[in-house]
């Protein structure tokens, strides 16, 4: 049996080429006639001319070792058929126009049968802000009627919305970003305060009502206020001009639930166990001097905590603010037994400095003297000293006040009012 010759048929050039087996043997039969009685050995490539001044090539893989002559003896193996490239997505616009072309990018706005619609890269439209394309008809139209230039990622359109220039607002800072006025004004609010033209990069998180909705307006750096509530080394809640100057005209109750409120709102997001410690409620101390800077009273703690409860058991608090003052709960009542431990030491030492002072001849300045505060941290005894005893309990150049710190064993200072 007579090797077989390998050959590829190429039929790229052919306009007509077979779609089928019985085209593709109606096709080689007249090869094989046009092969007849030839040699294969002198080329690697033949070519075939056909009908209607077609053509195709043979390629022969083993030329070397083909027959002398090509006879009905001899058996070709076709290794492989080279076909023309079939455009399988054509251009929507181009076939239109009866043009062929090839459309990598789909346009939705052209249904074919259920399935999106093909569009070239001569036809494709793609507007800045999303890699997406359509073609010319279908491209998107702004709001007024114009064509759409870019679509706008902003907070409240998230890229579902397409402007026109004429309504694009660009970045502040030169970024390759545009925004529509909404977004523009939701991202880069105006500074609250009366004639500053910055932006207001500080949202004002004081609670306008029951339902935790803060008041919307935004200040700059230098005209915002921190309500530092978890002390000095955490951002504090922002306050714009207006509600910062309110402060100090809220009520006693009105200030905690400030303080609950804006606590909640921030703890919104991911719930995990270091950003629960980072923004629980701050202790009934740090609630005390809260009332000492923002509104010049001082409270004691148990007042405090009882307006804390009360808020807890109210019913027109929230859920949410509820969980957040039962878990505060058991820090309040460390804080009561603390304070009451404090203030019996405090009392003591007070005691001690009375009889000190009744001690030296000075029972006068100790009868209009009384306790205020005990820091056992800071060492520190507070005490009120009606004013025109002042400045004998003090002494020349505080020589009073250092003596019986030293002899007591404790910093004794004057309450400021």
């Amino acid at each position: 049996m007579n090797r077989p010759v390998n050959v590829v048929l190429d039929i790229r050039q052919t306009s007509d080429p077979p779609t089928d087996a019985a085209e593709l043997r109606e096709l080689w039969t007249r090869v094989e006639k046009y092969l007849a009685g030839t040699s294969l050995r002198a080329t690697e490539k033949v070519v075939v001319p056909l009908r209607d001044d077609q053509t195709c090539v043979l390629w022969i893989q083993d030329r070397l070792r083909a027959p002398d002559r090509v006879d009905d003896t001899t058996v070709f193996s076709i290794r492989g058929v080279l076909e023309p490239a079939t455009v399988r997505h054509r251009c929507t616009t181009c076939s239109a126009a009866g043009v062929v072309t090839y459309g990598p990018f789909l346009c939705r706005g052209c249904d074919q049968g259920g399935q999106p619609g093909r569009v070239c890269d001569e036809h494709a439209v793609v507007i800045e802000g999303r890699m997406t394309a359509t073609c010319a008809r279908h491209r998107p139209a702004c709001s007024c009627g114009a064509a759409a230039t870019f679509w706008c990622n902003g907070e409240l359109c998230r890229g579902r919305n397409a402007f026109c220039d004429r309504h694009r607002v660009g970045h502040p800072g030169g970024v390759d970003m545009s925004y529509c006025r909404d977004c523009f004004r939701q991202k880069f609010p105006d500074c609250a305060a009366q004639g500053c033209n910055s932006t207001g990069s500080i949202a004002c998180e004081f609670v306008v009502d029951g339902r935790r909705a803060t008041c919307g307006n935004a200040a700059c750096a230098r005209h915002a206020y921190r309500w530092q509530i978890f002390g000095p080394h955490k951002r504090g809640l922002g306050l714009c001009p207006d509600h910062a100057l309110r402060l100090k005209s809220l009520e006693d109750r009105q200030i905690v639930f400030q303080i609950v409120a804006g606590t909640t709102n921030r703890r919104r997001g991911p719930r995990t166990d270091s950003r629960r410690t980072y923004l629980r409620l701050p202790r009934l101390t740090i609630v005390r001097h809260i009332f000492i800077n923002s509104r010049s009273r001082k409270l004691e703690v148990h007042s405090i905590d009882r307006m804390f409860g009360e808020l807890q058991h109210d019913n027109r608090t929230d859920g949410v603010m509820r969980r957040l003052l039962q878990e505060h709960e058991k820090i309040r009542k460390e804080d009561l037994a603390a304070a009451e431990r404090d203030g019996a030491r405090g009392r003591e030492l007070f005691d001690k400095l009375t009889a000190w002072l009744r001690a030296r001849g000075r029972a006068e300045v100790a009868n209009h003297i009384s306790f205020a505060d005990y820091r056992p941290r800071s060492n520190l005894l507070f005490v009120n000293v009606e004013p025109e005893y002042l400045g004998r309990f003090i002494g020349r150049g505080g020589a009073e006040k250092r003596a019986v710190s030293n002899d007591l064993g404790v910093r004794v200072e004057v309450e400021r009012k």
